[in-house]
């Protein structure tokens, strides 16, 4: 009986999502559960926006799949500015949630949100920031409570200064929470050099087609390549991109890649790796150069940013920042 509703339930799923339907069910009944992909290499995650919690199921409507519900209970990591609770969430918010082995949502993060890039305005506490490589910018919100947690890393609330901040998501702009990297030290018009070679990689030798640093994430709302980047589970941005205005590379030397390559990122903390295409222009490479210290110490630079649902999907902690990796083109 088991196996027949497993395989009821997985046909729902991909005969809705294939016509955009609603109610696909992701996890089967009675604990089992069926894979919202057979043939993808590590179980799905997926970003949307939260119908409802109903008991042991959530159900969310994502720009991908339409409507989903996904079983749930209290052993879901949950954070919302920190560890929550299922009962903290409500309708509307922008959920990112990650499923184990067998479609239950493992963890969940509630209108989480990155900011970064270089300081261009102050007014109060509210800091407009630039995040280079084209986009538009945000505004961040600071806190008193905030700026006195965050004074171990960040001192320069200034234009000019460099900020990566993870916050929580309010309209257009985002509440600081906590740091998602040290603040570099340097004003953006007095950068050290980094000592990056000039030019691009030879990429003859299948050796130098692996880049080792640090992977990061990133959720804007749109791509350079695509009409939209929200959603999107094996997907990344490229710090250079040739249809992009890219900034030239200072802290590493990376090729110039086409919209729709397809490179492998590879997380060191878990061992796995994920074949994802590029969809957008970043990390900064120009500006930040640093290393991430999770799972040791990465080289220096910014190597691929992913969208939250890939980053997750790969491993990593939303409200970590990085983790420690390399990507193959």
């Amino acid at each position: 009986m088991s196996d027949e509703r497993h395989s009821v339930s997985r046909r729902t799923f991909l005969t809705a999502a294939a016509i955009g339907g609603t109610a696909a069910a992701v996890g089967g009944l009675n604990g089992v559960a069926a894979q919202a992909d057979p043939s993808a290499e590590l179980p799905p995650a997926y970003e949307g926006d939260l119908v409802a919690v109903r008991g042991d199921r959530l159900i969310m409507v994502t720009p991908m799949e339409g409507e989903l519900v996904i079983p749930v209970s209290h052993r879901t990591s949950t954070w919302f500015g920190g560890q929550s609770s299922l009962d903290a969430l409500r309708p509307g918010q922008d959920i990112t949630i990650g499923l184990d082995e067998t479609g239950f949502g493992d963890r969940l993060w509630a209108d989480i949100t990155r900011i970064k890039g270089v300081i261009t305005s102050v007014s109060g506490n509210d800091f407009e920031v630039d995040p280079g490589n084209g986009g538009h910018p945000r505004v961040l919100h600071l806190p008193d409570t905030a700026r006195a947690a965050l004074r171990g890393d960040y001192t320069r609330w200034e234009n000019g200064y460099l900020v990566d901040i993870i916050g929580l998501r309010r309209d257009d702009s985002a509440v600081a929470v906590q740091a998602a990297a040290p603040q570099p030290g340097y004003h953006v018009d007095e950068m050290p050099e980094f000592g990056a070679a000039a030019g691009y990689p030879d990429l003859s030798d299948a050796a130098a087609r692996q880049f080792d640093g640090k992977i990061t994430w990133f959720d804007d709302a749109e791509c350079k390549c695509k009409s939209r980047c929200r959603g999107h589970n094996a997907h990344a941005s490229w710090s250079r991109v040739d249809k992009c205005d890219f900034m030239p590379a200072r802290c590493r030397r990376i090729p110039v890649l086409s919209c729709g390559r397809k490179i492998t990122v590879h997380n060191k903390c878990n061992k796995k790796s994920l074949s994802v295409e590029v969809i957008d222009c970043g990390p900064d490479n120009k500006r930040f150069c640093d290393s991430c210290t999770k799972c040791g110490r990465s080289p220096k630079g910014r190597i691929a940013d992913l969208t939250k649902p890939t980053y997750v999907r790969i491993g990593g902690s939303l409200n970590a920042g990085c983790f420690t990796g390399w990507a193959k083109v």
